[in-house]
């Protein structure tokens, strides 16, 4: 699932707040992973860096890829990442924060 979101800036409390509200709104999901955008033509069109056929345009739509949502009850995970460099499949350099509302 994609969102886009209207932050002028992506910090933990903004990405927490959001999070426990993905959360509410689905909290019957098996599992659940969310890429956030910072831009809603970007949530639609987005490309990841690791797919194997990209248009010559991905880019633009994977730098406005700017935190990941997931949560896996039977694992007990819910987390939210940020601060990372979305064009890379991997990135070392990113911030996570448990939730730990899985307990």
């Amino acid at each position: 699932m994609h969102v886009a979101t209207k932050f002028n800036k992506f910090d933990r409390d903004d990405l927490v707040a959001l999070a426990c509200r993905i959360h509410r709104d689905f909290p019957n999901e098996p599992d659940l992973f969310v890429r956030i955008f910072d831009n809603k033509n970007a949530a639609k069109k987005y490309e990841g860096p690791g797919q194997q056929h990209k248009s010559q345009h991905w880019e633009p739509y994977a730098k406005a890829f700017r935190a990941f949502y997931g949560w896996k009850p039977d694992a007990k995970e819910h987390w939210v990442t940020w601060n990372f460099d979305p064009l890379v499949q991997t990135s070392k350099s990113s911030t996570s924060e448990d939730l730990c509302l899985s307990k």
